[in-house]
């Protein structure tokens, strides 16, 4: 397996365990939104699976799209429900993470 390979499926399985924590975490916090803890535990759970190397290879980038997709949704609307807005810079980050998520799978 080639180096890059390994550094998508490292991020990756960092990026979405530590969603799904969060979201896990946010389940015992009433001031988050409980569908946005859902989505990002579904969200995470989704990257996790598309991390596993050589399974589901073939639905590996629909798997991290929709992955990235759902943590998005689910930041969006915890910050709506926390601070009463989007909070640009945070969904800058997840973003910025998300295209090295996307390009590494490209590089691989």
């Amino acid at each position: 397996m080639a180096v890059f390979s390994w550094i998508l499926l490292i991020t990756a399985a960092l990026y979405g365990a530590l969603s799904a924590y969060g979201g896990f975490a946010g389940l015992k916090d009433k001031e988050t939104s409980l569908y946005g803890n859902v989505l990002m535990i579904l969200g995470g759970a989704i990257i996790l699976i598309a991390a596993v190397p050589e399974v589901l290879e073939k639905y590996q980038l629909i798997l991290l799209i929709s992955g990235l997709i759902i943590i998005h949704a689910a930041a969006v609307l915890n910050g709506i429900k926390l601070y009463g807005k989007i909070t640009v810079k945070h969904h800058v980050f997840r973003l910025f993470l998300s295209a090295i998520i996307i390009l590494l799978y490209f590089i691989k």
